[in-house]
């Protein structure tokens, strides 16, 4: 009975096939011009292009023969051109009006691709609710699994393709990739490509493999001659130079299970070379670059796992990712406790990166924290934490840094702007110099609570300053506020170039935890210099050229109305006359300062009660800076240009 019901579903089953083939032989050319139609269209209704071609012929059962294919941009702008393409379809894929291939053959295609065209291409439509008029939520489960889907069930099992060309122009830039040949047989590609603009050439060997039915994938682009591959266009568009040597991108599909997607991703590349201004002042050169994410996707989040890696030369951390919309947008951010090896983490600095330390020589050991979170609906809520500790950690040799300068004298040179303007003696043979117990304690005690209260108790680094500053820049839109320290503006000043770059400012924080965990400079020094070099007004530099410019008086002299002037001017000292809106009379900007700061000194003990008598923002200049005040109708500034001052509530 049951090898009876076998040889009838047989039969069922190869006459069904049977008639399909049959009714796609009969009617194939219908199914084709359909299919060809279905394409013109959608390429005039959604791009506004014009398809058209010489011929179209079956060869064989499968094959399909394009000859002399032409898209254009109406009337007479040609998008895409090739002489012939052939095609062996998937018979079972056309019946359904879907163009699915085994096999393509292309002779000689040519894109032009223009800005606006590529734009069209790439416009993700927002997706609207009609009756509740708001944004419907991404899914990025499905969107994920169907672009996988859809690349991976695309691929043909057979692309050669002889003579490639590709110009991309926007504006006045130009991009042109030619590849003279390029095959994908049995699963391995390979092929030759050539990179250009008017500026950058390159010559590169492409090759790796894909394997569709496990959805994975290996992409190595490596330089074809003694010179690296440069990447053209980026230079000049985003003022990016980049070169390599390899390049490596590794994708595995792992599973989809949980209502979760996981995918690894991996990147490798050797003798990376990066310049830009944000980046460094100097060229970046990375002999050893690496990284392995795992990647978790759900419905409403997506994540880097804490399994992921990233190594730079021989140095490696675990960093975990996590951005959600389920309950608001939140994004999560850290690196778990990791122990290392501090010399290993020195020798493993890029070239052009931490100039000043990276010929540090140290024994014993480093370990690290990071945590972050951020809900981008809730700017107020921001948490974050930092630690770098040591376990038997010593410096032998501390590079081209002198870290230990500031105990003894020395020069300071002044920058405007990235320019030189002026050399600052730092000792006592310096008639300017002040030392801290000379200086009034209404201005030591006004700087510090406005620029750093609690500069006498942390080590160099203020995670309330810093999250605020997160919290404000996200509210803004922009870099409104840094969060520095009195140590991280010393270092800055002192050690480093003026160059506002990412390098600069992990390079300050490492300087400024080495200095504040190994005791290399008092609190009392470091502040004594700080109130000697920061800059108060136009080319006066320190408390001394301060307190005489604006009231001909000594440092020690100074009363807590002028020392209160005095602190609320450091954030922007340029603009301090834009805080008058008539001559002794202070903007409620800048007389906010009045009622703050006196607020927390009292509380601080480091003044009294009584000191604050008849205290108002009413300011008389009688030193030179009188002669700059300008009338508000004359020449205005928006108070967003300067940055705001935090007072430090905690000790």
């Amino acid at each position: 009975m049951k090898l009876k019901f076998k040889k009838r579903f047989a039969i069922i089953t190869i006459s069904v096939i049977g008639s399909i083939i049959l009714m796609f032989f009969v009617f194939r050319l219908l199914f084709l011009n359909y299919a060809i139609h279905k394409i013109s269209n959608k390429l005039k209704n959604d791009l506004g292009l014009d398809f058209s071609l010489q011929s179209s012929e079956f060869k064989g059962f499968r094959g399909l023969l394009f000859k002399n294919i032409l898209i254009s941009k109406l009337p007479h702008d040609t998008v895409l051109y090739s002489d012939s393409v052939f095609l062996q379809i998937k018979p079972l894929a056309l019946l359904t009006g879907k163009c699915r291939f085994n096999k393509i053959f292309i002779n000689n295609i040519k894109l032009d691709m223009k800005g606006d065209l590529l734009d069209k291409l790439l416009l993700t439509r927002q997706k609207i609710d009609k009756d509740t008029n708001r944004n419907i939520q991404v899914n990025y489960l499905e969107n994920a699994d169907r672009f996988l889907y859809n690349i991976f069930s695309k691929i043909p099992n057979e692309i050669i393709v002889d003579s490639a060309m590709l110009h991309f122009i926007r504006s006045n830039l130009k991009l042109t990739v030619y590849c003279p040949g390029f095959k994908y047989i049995s699963q391995t590609f390979q092929g030759l490509v050539y990179l250009t603009d008017s500026i950058n050439f390159s010559e590169c060997k492409l090759n790796g493999f894909v394997d569709q039915s496990h959805k994975k994938m290996d992409v190595t682009l490596s330089t074809a001659n003694k010179h690296s591959v440069s990447l053209p266009y980026i230079d000049r568009k985003w003022d990016f130079n980049v070169k390599f040597d390899t390049l490596r991108f590794i994708f595995n599909y792992l599973n989809y299970e949980d209502d979760k997607l996981s995918i690894d991703a991996y990147f490798q590349a050797d003798n990376f070379y990066i310049q830009n201004k944000r980046i460094a002042p100097t060229p970046v050169i990375i002999n050893n670059g690496a990284a392995d994410i795992i990647c978790n996707i759900g419905s409403n989040y997506i994540e880097v796992d804490s399994a992921s890696k990233i190594a730079v030369n021989n140095f490696a951390l675990s960093p975990y990712f996590k951005y959600s919309n389920q309950s608001g947008r939140e994004i999560t951010f850290r690196v778990p406790f990791y122990k290392f090896e501090a010399d290993k983490l020195f020798k493993s600095f890029p070239v052009g990166l931490f100039t000043s330390i990276r010929d540090i020589k140290s024994t014993g050991y480093l370990s690290f924290q990071l945590n972050c979170n951020i809900n981008l609906d809730q700017k107020d809520s921001v948490h974050f934490n930092a630690e770098l500790n040591k376990e038997d950690f010593k410096i032998i040799h501390f590079g081209a840094a002198n870290l230990t300068m500031m105990n003894d004298t020395f020069n300071y040179k002044v920058y405007n702007d990235d320019k030189q303007v002026r050399n600052i003696f730092i000792g006592t043979q310096n008639h300017d110099f002040v030392k801290l117990e000379e200086i009034s304690p209404f201005l030591r005690y006004s700087v510090l609570t406005s620029e750093d209260g609690g500069f006498f108790y942390h080590k160099g680094f203020n995670e309330e300053s810093f999250s605020n500053s997160i919290v404000q820049n996200l509210k803004e839109k922009r870099f409104a506020r840094g969060g520095s320290t009195i140590t991280m503006q010393l270092i800055k000043n002192i050690y480093l170039t003026r160059n506002k770059t990412i390098s600069r400012k992990l390079e300050e924080m490492l300087i400024v935890w080495m200095i504040e965990n190994f005791h290399l400079v008092s609190k009392e020094r470091m502040y004594e210099v700080y109130l000697n070099i920061i800059e108060w007004g136009p080319d006066i530099y320190g408390i001394k050229q301060a307190a005489y410019y604006y009231f001909k008086k000594k440092p020690s002299e100074l009363n807590l109305r002028e020392s209160i002037f005095l602190a609320s001017i450091i954030p922007s000292p340029r603009y301090f006359k834009y805080a008058f809106k008539e001559p002794g009379k202070l903007t409620e900007y800048y007389a906010w300062f009045y009622q703050r700061l006196p607020e927390i000194m009292i509380r601080r003990n480091q003044i009294l009660p009584e000191d604050t008598i008849g205290l108002k923002p009413d300011i008389n200049l009688t030193g030179a800076a009188k002669d700059f005040l300008v009338k508000p109708d004359s020449a205005v500034i928006d108070s967003s240009e300067i940055e705001e001052p935090v007072f430090f509530e905690t000790r």
